[in-house]
Order: C-alpha cells, then structure tokens, then sequence
C-alpha cells in the first residue's frame, strides 16, 4: 500500500508541475549559508534537507516560507563550513523528495587566487582611484599599499564643508564596472561623502583596511530640524541635511566581501532624534545589492562623531531595499550610533546576521520593512544601548506600517541585555522568536499574543533572572545556575541536538562574541570605571598550538581620555597577557559618562574588542551656558505678569534649582488670566534661538511633559519637553507638538522680546532659558 501511494503522489506532482510549467532550484552559497529557491507546488509541509558530498547522514533544516503569488518556496540553511560542498533537496512531509529539488553546491572560499598586484603609493596616487578593471575567477587583480603610505585626499580637505551634493564620483576610491578586485590593507585618511564606492560591479573584497577622517562636515542647523548642512554654499529649501556619507557605499552590486576592516572617526558626526531622524555618516551603506558578506569589522563612533547607523540600507520600505538578498552579516563589532547599529530594512530575503555584537545605539538591529523575506538573526549579542544622549528605543526594531505580504523574521538564541524597549510583533510581520533572553525591566516582547508572533523558551522581565557569568565585564554567558542552561528549545540547523541554552551562547562550544577565527580570548570584554576609579587589568589568552599574530592597540582619536598598555607585541599560543587600561581624567568632558572602545588588533585585520565606559561624576549646573553664549534665563517666580504659582519644595525656589507647580488647564489662557505668566526680555543679536525649561517630570512622563507657549504676537501653542523622563530635574528643549521634523530654533530680532507661557497638562517647572547654544542644555547620559 504504501508503495502505491507514493507512486500516485509522485504521478500527482509530476502532473502538477506539467500545469505550473517548469519547477526549479536555485542554490545560492555564501561562506556560512545557503539561500534556496524553489519554484514548485507541494501539498503540506515542506522540509529542506542537507549534506556534506559523499556524506552518508543528512540533516534538516526548518521548513521555507511560501510565497503563493511567486509559486516559490524561499529560505536558508546554516552553520556550514568554508569551502565545503554540499548536497540538498526538499522533502514533503511523507519524506518524498520534491521534483527537481535537488542540488549541489559549494560554499565560499577566505582566499582568492591573486593574479596581479597594483602598489599605490606616492607615484601613483594623487588622491583619486578609479578602477573599471575586470580580472578573471582565477585571476583576481589586487590593489594594496607600500608600507607606511596613508591614502589622502587633499580635495576633500579643502571643499569637506562646502558640497551640497551627495555625490558618488568623488569617492577615493571608484570602482565601476569592476570585477574580481581585491582592495587589501590600506589605510585612509579621507574621503569626500565616500571613501569607497562599487557601482554596477561583481566579486569584489574589500579587506583589512583602516579607514577614517571621511565626509561632508557642514553646521548643525537648529533654524531647520538639527541636522547638519553645507556652510559657504546655497542650500534648497528642500534639503535634508548630510546624509548617507559612508565609508564604503555598494550599489547596484553584486558578490561583494567585506571584511576584517577598521572603520572610526567620521569628521562629521549624526544628530540625535531629540531633533530630528538622525542623518549623517555610516561606516558602510548598502542600495540595491545581490550575495553581500559583511564579516570580522569593527565598525566604532564615538560620542564627538556618532554615526547615523553603523550600516544604512537604501529602501527601507522598497523589496530590493537594504541588503535585497542573501547575504550574511556575523562576526562584527558596531558601536556608537545615534539610530541603529545596522539597518536590514527593505528585502530581507535570505538575509542572515549572526554571532554579533552590538552596543551604543537608540535601536540594535532594525528588521522593520521587511519586503520579501525570510530574514534570520541569530547568536548575536545586543548590550550597554543608549544614543548620545542614552536614550533608547526597540534593540530588536520593528517600528514600521508595513511589511510584505510573506514577510517572516526568524530570531533565535540572541541575547538582549541592559536598556531598551525590547521588541514588538507587527500585525503584518510573522516573527518566530525561540529561545532569546530579552534582559531589563523594559526589554519585552510587545503584543506576542498576535497571531503573527510564534515564541517559545525565551526569558523575560518578571521571569528568572538570566544570571549572566558577569554581566559587568561583558561576560554575557549563562553562570553555572542559570536557569538559561538546558532551558532552550531544539530548532533543526540552528541548534545543536541538545541540550540547548538560552541566548547567544553555549556552555557546550563557548566563544566571545563577537565571533572571530582567533584563538585569543580576554577575560573581561567591557570595563566600566566608577568615579574616582583609574586603573582596570583585562588578561589575553592564547589557544592552540602554533599560533604567532603581531598586534597593536587600536583605538578612535577620541578616546584619548585613556592609555593602554603594552600597546603593541606579539602574542602566541600559550601566551596569557596582562593589559592595563588607564583613564586620564583631565581629558574627560562634560559627560556624567564616557563612552569608548579599543581594539588588540592583529596585522590581518582581526581583533579583539574591549569596551570601555567611565563615570565621570560630572552633573550638568543649573545654567549650563558656555561663555560667549547667549543665555536668557527667565524664572517663573518672577514673571512680569502672571501668578505666582505654589513651590514643590518651600525653600527652594528655580533659582535655587527648585520647581514650581502647573496645574492641568488643557487650554491656553487669554490675555489678563492669571495662569498666563508673561516675560520680556532682550536679545542682543539676531539669530535663532531655542528654548529650553529644567522641569521635574511627574510620572508618567507622557501625561506631564508640556505646556502651552507663544512668543511675541505668535498664537499660543502646546509645547512639549523633549524627551521627558520622569525621576529627576533636568534641562528640556521646549518643541513643538506635531512632527518631529518641526522642532526647529526661533528667529529673533535684536532687541525687545516677550515670552507667553500657561499651564497645560499638570507638571513642574523652573528656570526657563532662551539660548543659541542648544547644546550646552541638551542632557549627555
């Protein structure tokens, strides 16, 4: 009988694929993953399977999304090997291989055959590259350096405040049309909105490059929405502000590596959301791209120069957007962003981040749009979040309208750690979320009850603590009694058989994120100094059996503030070094905390990254202006007109860096009402100005954070402090309530001015300021 049947279900599918036209199979491999197409029908579920070549067990993967509208089942198997070759087919589920299903392929290599190599240096480099050159499968052309020569670019020096334009044709280096290039161990030192850009070109590396000092500087602009924009130059009223400005920018391309790169200290730097949509530098952006790797970076802003996201994709919303298709994103340190450490946004089909680690950002990895999918994310590690201003948003950002019609999101064994809001499942994004330890009060996932949320073994807030080996130096793995250990979930590819633990490591086949081929590890991977504390060790380990790796201590220009030491050598296997991190605390700036980052970086590239935080014990002064400012400072206690409205604390007055008490009023008050409190004052230049209240937010922060507001002869209107928190006085920039972009300066002329403030929603205010140094007011957390 059964015989029978599965005759008549091949006949059955035979016929069926005679109606739809031809199936087919497409396999797409990458270094660690395989992207799969199968164009076809099957009945019920369906089940890829994989193997090594003349391997004799086959193992499973997790069944593909079907996309109904294109006849194709889509998805990716993982932890594959390098260079390898493989067998793989779908099944149904009785087990019967599906008609034209099967294949072969191989994975990629690290090397490529070098057929030529082009030394740039002083005679040959004028500051300009362009490279349409084509070299061939088995013989790539390499471009590198003489050793000592620095890539500069003296165009970019003399313009890098005055272009308008982003413009693709004045990176350093072009390459167009190109195939089979390798860009190898250069170190760059400028850039105009790129340091290197690949258009309409296939099989490109770009690899173990230092790359700094690059884009557009301009001014922040508060008369338009806080971004920065061209100084010298006529600017369209349209203008967005600089933007896009990416170390390396890939478009249109395809079959592009890269890898094992130093990229820090933009020259200009991303504004923050208490403006505007951050808009500034990336360490590399993505647009329209086919089979892209991005493996082994360390991609570090820092509080001077934040970059927008550490990697921007074109599209968010468009289903070729972002990274498009198949590609894998593991193996990289991104730090220092004022939006996300990395946008996947856009296709997301087959897109696959794994084995990561992410910190300092508002939002970790953003899936929102995701168009076409499937996506994965997988062991990665999200901690210590915050922007400039340590606010934070979603670590796992989904915050869209949209999604497409097969969008799915598999997020499996990831550890979110610290701040954060967690993430939240959109009616219109299927999300699979297995075995994620989502760490802090705020950490949740958001309306995981929807029919599009499928999750299971992961640990939450108000749950058993995760109970980290030692959260405090970066030792996120689970200690000996964790309840993480064995709680996890068996998911076919993506886990071993069992037991299985919670989140981004295992105690079966401990490694440090983010993940490295180097047999160094460091028993603390995050320092954090307290005030007054000046001095940290952190202990290298080396493995194995023959290693020898030279090494230096890399580190961004702006982490001046400490030293460490030895900071160069060579280290073995068998070898255990001692580092020591030293703060200076006279370089520390106006910061209750420092934010930096150093690297023990080998001569090819890879490394070890150590974070490191300092608190300062610094606290913002009640007037925080700088000398040369202009700072008006207006006390509601002293109104010219107006009521006096009751103290918070009796003794203390805003002068004293006390509060007064708003009622809830909901409406603007006329003329002569007494909760209508009037100031005049003088300004003694022309210019635009902001405005700015200390204020003790009640909680919520949501129902207390506004009043109402008018200067001169302008209508009365609501105003809100941007962004409340509730639990501590603080200084405020008074926006207008509507969208963000709206929150821009106010155009004074010189001389007489009035000022008109009602209560709206209850609150507590004091001073209020009227200032042309927006940023001396902003909070740095």
């Amino acid at each position: 009988m059964k015989k029978v049947t599965s005759a008549l279900l091949m006949l059955f599918y035979f016929n069926l694929a005679l109606f739809a036209g031809e199936v087919s199979l497409r396999l797409i491999p990458l270094f660690r993953g395989c992207s799969y197409y199968w164009s076809g029908e099957a009945v019920g579920a369906v089940t890829p399977y994989f193997r090594p070549l003349n391997c004799a067990r086959w193992s499973a993967g997790i069944p593909p999304v079907h996309d109904r509208d294109r006849k194709e089942y889509r998805g990716s198997i993982v932890h594959l090997e390098e260079d390898c070759a493989y067998e793989f087919e779908l099944r149904d589920a009785k087990g019967m291989v599906l008609p034209g299903s099967r294949g072969t392929f191989r994975t990629w290599k690290s090397t490529v055959p070098v057929a030529r190599t082009i030394v740039l240096d002083e005679t040959n480099f004028d500051g300009h590259l362009e490279i349409t050159a084509k070299g061939r499968p088995d013989g790539w052309i390499r471009y590198t350096a003489k050793p000592g020569f620095i890539l500069t670019n003296p165009r970019q020096a003399a313009n890098k405040e005055k272009t308008v334009a982003h413009d693709n044709s004045d990176a350093m280096i072009n390459l167009r049309n190109a195939e089979y290039i390798l860009i190898d161990n250069l170190t760059v030192r400028g850039g105009m909105s790129h340091v290197i850009h690949v258009e309409n070109s296939s099989h490109i590396r770009i690899a173990n490059c230092d790359i700094a000092g690059w884009g557009r500087v301009g001014v922040q602009r508060f008369d338009r929405n806080g971004r920065f924009f061209p100084v010298g130059v006529p600017v369209p009223k349209n203008y967005y502000g600089i933007n896009f400005d990416a170390a390396i920018h890939l478009k249109n391309s395809a079959n592009v590596v890269i890898e094992r790169n130093y990229i820090h200290d933009p020259l200009s730097r991303a504004n923050s959301w208490l403006y505007a949509h951050p808009a500034g530098p990336e360490a590399v952006a993505v647009q329209m791209v086919r089979n892209t790797v991005l493996r082994y970076n360390d991609f570090i802003g820092s509080d001077e120069h934040r970059f927008n996201d550490a990697v921007e994709g074109w599209g968010n919303f468009h289903p070729q957007g972002g990274f498009n298709t198949d590609a894998e994103i593991y193996g990289n340190f991104m730090i220092f962003c004022n939006d996300d450490n990395i946008e996947l946004d856009g296709g997301q089909q087959n897109v696959r981040c794994f084995r990561n680690r992410f910190e300092g950002a508002l939002c970790g990895v953003s899936i929102q749009g995701c168009m076409t999918g499937p996506s994965y994310l997988y062991e990665n590690l999200t901690s210590e979040m915050g922007d400039e201003r340590g606010a934070t948003q979603l670590i796992l950002k989904t915050a869209s309208r949209r999604s497409g019609k097969y969008a799915a999101s598999y997020v499996f064994n990831n550890t979110f750690s610290g701040k954060g809001r967690g993430t939240d499942v959109l009616e219109h994004h299927r999300m699979v979320l297995y075995n994620n330890i989502f760490d802090g009060a705020g950490n949740r996932i958001a309306h995981a009850g929807r029919p599009t949320a499928e999750t299971a073994n992961n640990l939450l807030p108000g749950g058993p603590s995760p109970r980290f080996l030692d959260a405090s130096r970066g030792r996120y793995e689970p200690a000996p009694d964790s309840p993480a250990r064995g709680g996890g979930k068996v998911i076919p590819n993506f886990t071993g058989p069992g037991p299985v633990d919670v989140g981004a490591f295992q105690s079966a086949s401990p490694r440090p994120l983010p993940e490295r081929p180097l047999p160094v590890r460091l028993d603390c991977e995050k320092i954090r100094f307290k005030v007054d504390e000046t001095q940290a060790k952190v202990v290298a380990t080396v493995a194995g059996s023959n290693f020898s790796g030279r090494y230096r201590i890399a580190k961004n220009s702006d982490f001046d503030w400490f030293t460490v030491t030895p900071d160069s050598g060579t280290l073995k296997s068998g070898d255990q070094v001692t580092f020591t991190i030293q703060t200076r605390p006279e370089r520390f700036r106006e910061r209750p905390l420092m934010h930096g980052a150093f690297l023990i970086r080998f001569e090819d590239g890879l490394s070890r990254p150590v974070s490191v935080y300092a608190e300062t014990g610094w606290e913002m002064p009640l007037k925080p202006h700088k000398p040369g400012d202009v700072a008006i400072y207006l006390n509601p206690e002293t109104a010219d007109k107006g009521k006096k409205f009751p103290r918070v604390n009796p003794a203390h007055g805003p002068e004293e860096d006390g509060c007064v008490e708003f009622p809830a009023r909901g409406k603007p008050e006329k003329s002569g009402s007494p909760y209508l409190l009037e100031f005049e004052f003088d300004v003694p230049e022309e210019g635009y100005y902001g405005l700015f209240v200390r204020a003790d937010v009640p909680s919520p922060a949501g129902a207390h954070d506004s009043f109402f507001y008018g200067f001169d002869d302008q209508p009365m209107i609501p105003g809100s402090f941007a962004e409340a928190r509730s639990g501590r006085k603080r200084w405020y920039m008074v926006a207008q309530s509507g969208p963000q972009e709206t929150r821009s300066a106010c155009h004074f002329t010189r001389g007489r001015h009035k000022l008109r403030i009602s209560p709206r929603e209850s609150t507590r205010i004091g001073l209020i300021a009227v200032t042309d140094n927006h940023y001396a007011f902003e909070l740095k957390e």
